[in-house]
């Protein structure tokens, strides 16, 4: 790994999948096995579950509060500077998981 840097996984919980035919592909179940993942691989993790199921684009949660997100995460950031709390304009269904050090 040469570097670590945040991710955002948005995701409407039990609710969100989609129809493979033969299978699905549940969305919460991967968001929720991704997180621990990316923490041990040394990535903050924004989890949002907005619960609202598949294909919901959730609307507390826009592209720019994405963009700002990113912004304030540039790939040469050590540390996130959401460790202590999140910012208010974040919905409250979304949870800062830590890298595992």
């Amino acid at each position: 790994q040469t570097s670590s840097y945040a991710q955002a996984i948005v995701y409407g919980g039990p609710d969100d999948w989609y129809s493979l035919v033969v299978e699905k592909l549940h969305f919460d179940q991967m968001a929720l096995a991704d997180a621990p993942y990316l923490n041990g691989l040394g990535h903050d993790v924004l989890l949002c579950n907005h619960k609202k199921g598949h294909p919901v684009i959730p609307t507390e949660f826009s592209a720019e509060q994405a963009v700002q997100f990113f912004a304030d995460h540039p790939r040469t950031a050590v540390n996130t500077p959401y460790a202590s709390k999140l910012p208010n304009w974040l919905p409250e269904y979304c949870e800062l998981r830590l890298k595992t050090p």
